[in-house]
Order: C-alpha cells, then sequence, then structure tokens
C-alpha cells in the first residue's frame, strides 16, 4: 500500500500565501450552487 502524505494547509506563490491549501480555475457555466456552497463552506479556495 502506498504512503499518504498529509494534506498541506497553505503553500506561498510568488510571496503570496494561500490558505487554505486550494486552488480551482474559474469554471463558469461548469459547476452549480451546490458545489459552489460546498466549497465556501470547506473555506473556500484560491483561483489560478
Amino acid at each position: 500500500m502506498s504512503q499518504a502524505f498529509p494534506f498541506p494547509q497553505e503553500y506561498s506563490a510568488g510571496g503570496v500565501l494561500i490558505r487554505p491549501a486550494t486552488v480551482l480555475a474559474p469554471m463558469a457555466g461548469v459547476t452549480d450552487t451546490v458545489f459552489r456552497t460546498f466549497i465556501r463552506n470547506q473555506g473556500g479556495c484560491g483561483l489560478l
């Protein structure tokens, strides 16, 4: 079985601290309200 590594809580890109360490590309017209609400309830995410 492979070893699982802990998911990082934050990371930095170009001197910008991103917390939580979740990034999504803009997906206009692809996601729905339920998905966006789920992500918001998880603490939100950054945009790529």
